[in-house]
């Protein structure tokens, strides 16, 4: 199931923004990047495919940014993974439930709980 090319809805911003504020540097060069952000749907547990218009240019391949954790609204566990490219453009949001079936509604920024950190490409 892959959808179409469509800007951020604001709820899938707000989940963004919520993993890009651990971020200790370069959080404001991943919020920039979301301003024109154009995402589509890769599964239909709401993971999201970026094609972001940016000038930065650097190294190759994905780093894992940030990752966090919550509940469906069926008590399942739910991780959102925010992954880079090696030149530091947002590449991929990734969710997915414990039982991968479908996530029946996105959780609110503030139950996502942050469990990992990764680091900016340099």
């Amino acid at each position: 199931m892959e959808g179409e090319w469509r800007l951020l809805r604001p709820g899938e911003r707000r989940i963004i923004e919520r993993l890009v504020e651990a971020v200790p540097e370069g959080r404001d060069r991943l919020l920039h990047q979301l301003a024109n952000a154009k995402v589509k749907a890769l599964d239909h547990a709401g993971t999201l495919a970026f094609d972001i218009s940016d000038d930065y240019l650097g190294g190759k391949g994905l780093v894992s940014l940030v990752t966090g954790v919550a509940s469906d609204v069926d008590g399942m566990y739910m991780e959102l993974a925010l992954f880079l490219t090696g030149d530091g453009r947002i590449y991929e949001l990734n969710i997915w439930k414990g039982d991968l079936s479908p996530v029946r509604r996105l959780p609110e920024p503030a139950a996502i709980e942050i469990v990992q950190m990764g680091r900016l490409p340099s």
